[in-house]
């Protein structure tokens, strides 16, 4: 629709270039993540296509974890499905408190069907916080044949007005340090290996001396180029969707979840101090006690990884909120705030904090987490940032 009415900010994107990958293309639904821009006459949206297929809750979260807003894509013909409550439920942990529901299949339903369809939506929306939601039903099939009735092309601009109208755009921070994290890479052959990501905060130029953490490396770097939706730009600030040309970094070194950042801004460590909440069954955790030592999988931004949980009480009982100690199996870094989203080893979500503090690493006897020496929580001591910097 956009890129028929205003084509000069707009290209069309056909699903099979959005979901590419082979396996997408075989069973018809998002498995990766796509990012794609468009703009309406008011703003310009970096728009990332999460899966919503409960194998893929993964890359959902990942997806999730650098969005100001999100759109929940419910069918008419299913309605609320298992899977959507886990979504609204990880769309809350990590702090998107902005969100519009679209209806899809308007068009194949009767009227009850289709309010029943939003009553649904609204009630479980209403259990995790979203008040006064816009809902909007159309066809996504009828508005790409460009069908003018009230379900094709006037769908989608009820759709855009609320994005424009209803979505408040967030403060940034433009005046910290810059910081990224890496979410996709790739290699330029003759130029060198680009890092993808959101700004998280700061402004970043191109020329910068920097320097890529995570994984228990350090790699120093410049930037040569930054583009923006694939259009040089001579920088970038926080909120924006960039790619960065990494000078003398080889792309086999540069993975997700590692942190680009000027020099001595952001600590690096294996250990930090959380304050968790333990999600109830009702709120879509799985609703059991977490023992003293506890092993599980944790999502830092795009970072994934098995960590290992600890705490001075005997158990968390579902709905407490606890002080916790995590530990991955190679430093990260990691800022004070940032979100977390804790999930068990067989993919059961279980709560989700913030990060209080990075702490001093600890030793991982024959580098596993099981044989991690884990001081008592209240003897912790705060890294300092001379000590992430060997």
């Amino acid at each position: 629709v956009l890129s028929d009415e205003l084509p000069e900010s707009n290209c069309f994107k056909t699903f099979e270039a959005i979901d590419n990958a082979p396996e997408e293309k075989t069973r018809g639904i998002t498995i990766h993540l796509c990012t794609v821009g468009y703009s309406t006459t008011c703003r310009h949206y970096a728009h990332t296509d999460c899966p919503g297929h409960a194998d893929y809750i993964k890359n959902m979260i990942i997806g999730t974890s650098r969005m100001d807003a999100a759109i929940l894509v419910v069918a008419a013909t299913d309605g609320v499905m298992p899977q959507t409550k886990q979504h609204i439920a990880l769309t809350k942990q990590i702090g998107v408190e902005q969100l519009i529901v679209f209806i899809n299949k308007a068009d194949v339903v009767d009227q009850d069907m289709l309010e029943l369809a939003e009553l649904e939506v609204r009630e479980l929306l209403e259990l995790f916080g979203y008040r006064n939601t816009p809902v909007v039903a159309g066809s996504a099939l009828l508005a790409l044949s460009g069908d003018q009735g009230e379900y094709g092309v006037k769908a989608i601009h009820r759709l855009l007005k609320a994005l424009d109208e209803v979505i408040v755009q967030p403060e940034r921070d433009d005046q910290s340090p810059f910081m990224l994290m890496v979410d996709h890479t790739y290699s330029i052959r003759g130029r060198g290996t680009v890092g993808t990501g959101v700004v998280y905060r700061g402004v970043v130029k191109k020329h910068t001396e920097i320097e890529v953490l995570g994984f228990g490396q350090r790699l120093k770097s410049n930037i040569a180029d930054l583009e923006i939706f694939k259009k040089p730009v001579p920088f970038a600030k926080a909120g924006d969707s960039v790619g960065v040309l990494l000078r003398g970094i080889q792309y086999r070194k540069l993975r997700r979840g590692m942190t680009i950042c000027p020099k001595k801004t952001v600590p690096m460590t294996n250990h930090f101090h959380v304050t968790l909440y333990c999600l109830t069954a009702k709120e879509g955790g799985l609703g059991e006690p977490i023992l003293s030592t506890h092993f599980g999988h944790a999502f830092i931004h795009v970072f994934s990884s098995a960590v290992r949980l600890d705490h001075d009480q005997e158990f968390i009982m579902p709905g407490e909120t606890v002080d916790v100690s995590v530990t991955v199996s190679k430093p990260i870094a990691i800022l004070t705030g940032t979100r977390l989203v804790y999930r068990s080893l067989n993919g059961h979500i279980i709560g989700y904090g913030l990060v209080k503090k990075a702490l001093k690493p600890v030793v991982l006897v024959d580098g596993r987490l099981k044989k991690a020496i884990v001081p008592p929580l209240k003897q912790e001591e705060e890294v300092a940032m001379e000590e992430t910097q060997s």
